[in-house]
């Protein structure tokens, strides 16, 4: 085929096309798009009524509430420091004078204050984005389950009940009466492969489009656009945030077929910062360029409550979408997700491969490395400067309003995952499977659906010893740590009793320091030397918490040999070491006894 041929099939195809993509539907629908879109807007306004009553009658939506007020505080400092911070340059620049030399080492000192303001400003910016970026992203994910579940349960069954309609159905093998009122992806079998795959796919999608628009914004003339992509953007994370019953994968469908929806939330929530901007600027004479992405990020809470509360009237979810994508986003998530998906049938290939030999990445040198740099005293220093404090002390984050109810229930999933991971590897069965992942990872696939790819992979790691040596590492750096506030009270206390041994006499005990972590839950007591009660009652020694009325009771007798053994009320007899740390949680059956390290 010539030149002129090739050219010849390709007008053909384009004036086809274009024939067929007739303006009147063109028109019609662009017409039908833009009614959608209005129509989904007026409809957010009918639910502002529940949602305002949710945010002041329900539990986890005022807990959310009270969040975003934190949220608000730390981008009203964001605001006002580099307000502040400019209003002082500007007004020492303008003092300047470069008429009169005998004002040479006045400009020179306001030239290095200046300089000095401007970096501890820059420090300050870093550390109130970190601590802010961390806190939202903490109300965004509990907002969005707090403001789910504030659905009333009439409600919440109504949208259970909703029909689905399977890929099947939309065939037409199937009589519309046969329909399932059942959760999209139970009907379309995803696997719990298949929903890590799509999130990472989704994850990966979210965050190129961020960095895709930041760039763009940096170029000249491009605010309009940017800001209508950034529309689209937001509107389509509100959808997803609201749509957790559904796998990434067909919440991207979903938004395919229902391009309006995100349209029409991505409008309302442009319309609420604006509103809250002008309001601001007005009234304080501050302009929004200090607080405008604070007021986006708040904006973007009160959005995904109004989507919630609006989620029962949103069209049902499909398995397929069967409109062409018209949004420049979605044809490069298109794009995007079609890559990641050819590049993955490649590696499941290559890694099991890839897995046999020894690794040419050098990980053990890289991590000692790293660690080296991570302690080493400028990077202490520099992590001062710029880190907030909840980044530093894993009390700090602990403690922390918005994330420290967050820490302990991540800590205690991670180290509870790791401690099943590693009583799994010692199974017969497992280790029996290990010798053949091959074959063990079919027979899984076929009893469970497990993915085989996924299951190779799980039984590499599993024998791997260094990557398990890390692992439970891990796991009892996590345990170690007691997360919180600690108060200490020493307290004297004299020990009249008689020492058991023979000739002795009676001896004077050592200072006790009690250590209350604001852990929920766990008291411990800390003992210099050997454990000393806190009560006397006889023979016995009581240990008890002063916040509690609940008493462990723990008898001591101390043999020839000079070793303490204690005697708890639910356990047989029990040697206690010097040193130690009598740990007991509220429960009465709960005690506990491990080491402790001056």
């Amino acid at each position: 085929m010539g030149w002129g041929e090739s050219w010849g099939a390709v007008t053909d195809w384009v004036s086809t096309t274009w024939n067929n993509a007739s303006v009147q539907k063109v028109m019609q629908g662009a017409g039908t798009y833009c009614f959608n879109t209005v129509e989904y807007i007026f409809k957010q306004v009918g639910v502002l009524p529940a949602t305002l009553k949710s945010m002041a009658f329900d539990p986890p939506t005022r807990e959310v509430v009270k969040h975003i007020v934190y949220l608000a505080g730390d981008y009203a400092l964001y605001a006002l420091i580099p307000y502040v911070s400019d209003m002082v340059e500007e007004a020492a620049r303008s003092s300047f004078s470069d008429d009169n030399p005998a004002l040479l080492s006045v400009d020179t000192a306001l030239t290095v204050g200046i300089g000095a303001l401007s970096l501890a400003t820059m420090a300050f910016k870093t550390r109130q984005t970190l601590k802010m970026g961390g806190r939202a992203a903490v109300i965004a994910m509990e907002g969005a389950k707090a403001f789910n579940n504030a659905i009333t349960s009439s409600d919440k069954e109504e949208s259970k009940d909703k029909e689905i309609i399977p890929r099947a159905e939309k065939s037409g093998k199937h009589p519309k009466k046969d329909k399932k009122k059942t959760a999209l992806c139970q009907i379309e079998g995803c696997t719990t492969g298949k929903f890590v795959k799509s999130s990472a796919r989704s994850q990966l999608g979210f965050w190129s489009i961020e960095g895709i628009l930041w760039m763009l914004g940096k170029l000249p003339y491009t605010e309009r656009v940017v800001f209508v992509f950034y529309l689209l953007h937001r509107g389509r994370y509100v959808t997803n945030m609201i749509l957790p019953e559904l796998c990434p994968a067909h919440q991207h469908a979903y938004l395919r077929e229902h391009p309006e929806i995100p349209a029409a939330f991505g409008l309302t929530h442009a319309g609420l910062s604006a509103l809250a901007n002008y309001l601001i600027e007005s009234n304080t004479g501050i302009p929004s360029k200090y607080y405008g992405a604070g007021i986006d990020q708040i904006m973007l809470m009160i959005q995904m409550s109004l989507a919630a509360h609006m989620k029962n009237d949103l069209p049902k979810p499909v398995a397929a979408s069967s409109r062409l994508p018209v949004d420049p986003l979605m044809i490069y998530l298109n794009s995007l997700y079609w890559t990641v998906d050819t590049f993955g049938v490649g590696l499941k290939a290559r890694l099991p491969e890839m897995l046999k030999g020894k690794s040419i990445v050098p990980w053990g040198l890289l991590a000692t490395v790293g660690n080296k740099a991570w302690d080493n005293s400028a990077s202490r220093l520099l992590r001062s400067i710029l880190l907030p404090e909840l980044l530093q002390d894993p009390d700090k984050l602990a403690s922390d309003p918005v994330i420290g109810s967050h820490v302990v229930e991540v800590r205690d999933v991670v180290a509870d995952t790791i401690n099943t991971v590693d009583k799994v590897r010692h199974k017969y069965v497992v280790r029996a499977a290990q010798q053949t992942p091959a074959a063990s990872a079919k027979a899984l696939q076929a009893l469970f659906g497990a993915p085989p790819e996924a299951t190779r992979v799980f039984l590499k790691l599993l024998g791997n010893t260094g990557f398990m040596d890390s692992l439970s590492q891990l796991r009892r750096r996590l345990q170690e740590q007691t997360l919180g506030v600690k108060t200490e009270v020493e307290v004297d206390e004299k020990d009249t009793t008689p020492d058991l041994r023979v000739g002795k006499a009676p001896h004077e005990s050592p200072k006790i320091k009690r250590t209350h972590p604001s852990e929920k839950g766990i008291s411990s007591i800390t003992v210099s030397e050997v454990v000393v009660p806190a009560k006397r009652t006889g023979r016995g020694l009581t240990l008890f918490d002063d916040s509690d009325t609940t008493q462990a009771v723990c008898k001591v007798i101390r043999s020839r040999s000079g070793n303490s053994h204690g005697f708890f009320a639910d356990s047989s007899p029990k040697q206690i070491s010097s040193n130690e740390v009598i740990t007991r949680s509220k429960d009465p059956k709960g005690f506990q006894s491990s080491g402790f390290n001056q």
